[in-house]
Parts: structure tokens; C-alpha cells; sequence
């Protein structure tokens, strides 16, 4: 939940005469933000700045979550298995020709009489 508006400060202006009329403070998002304690408060911010994700309660000084924030899901990465690694490094037909160098050395192996796993 936000919203943009800029106007006049409620302080108003001092200005010398001559002096071009203020048009008002520059436009400002207005950010909910909720507290662990269980009630909201509004921040504002400038138009072109970034927005903070948490800001701190001023009357209980708990982390506050941002209401835009806490509705937008997590992008989860799936998980990288063993099998993922390995296609990094090497190919198909680099892995084909590693398992065939030692099925021949286990069969080697074996016809002499060896049982050698290294």
C-alpha cells in the first residue's frame, strides 16, 4: 500500500520578496509499515529513493515489516543436486567415456583374478 503526493509543507514557507513562489515539497511515497506488537504506522520517503524493506518502531523500536513487502513471495532457487555439479564440469560424452575406462579396467580387474577398486 503506497501512495505519491506532494504539496505544500504544513509549515508553510518563508520566502523574501522577488523571490518565486515555492511550489510545494517534492513528491513522497507514504509506507505502511507493521509492528510486531501489533498495530501500523506510516513512513514517508522521497519519490526517487529505495524503499527500505523493515524500519524500526518508534514507540516500541521492534524491526517493522513493510505491508507491500511481506505480501510478495520468496523466489526460491530448487535445489542442486549431485548430478547438476557434475553437468558443470563435464559432458555427457566425457562422463560416457570415463564410465567406459573403468568398466574395462574393472573387467581387466576381474579376469585377473583382482578385485582392485581404485
Amino acid at each position: 500500500m503506497s501512495r505519491v503526493f506532494a504539496g505544500r509543507a504544513p509549515w508553510g514557507t518563508s520566502q523574501t520578496p522577488g523571490e518565486p513562489e515555492c511550489t510545494g515539497s517534492a513528491p513522497r511515497w507514504v509506507e505502511i509499515f507493521e509492528c510486531p506488537a501489533g498495530h501500523e504506522f506510516e513512513m514517508q520517503f522521497a519519490h526517487d529513493a529505495d524503499l527500505p524493506d523493515t524500519w524500526e518502531c518508534r514507540n516500541h523500536g521492534h524491526e517493522s515489516q513493510r505491508l507491500a513487502v511481506r505480501s510478495t513471495p520468496k523466489v526460491v532457487k530448487p535445489p542442486r543436486t549431485h548430478w547438476d555439479m557434475l553437468l558443470e564440469r563435464r559432458s555427457i560424452e566425457d562422463l560416457e567415456v570415463l564410465l567406459d575406462e573403468r568398466l574395462e579396467k574393472l573387467r581387466a580387474d576381474r579376469r585377473a583374478g583382482r578385485a582392485n577398486l581404485d
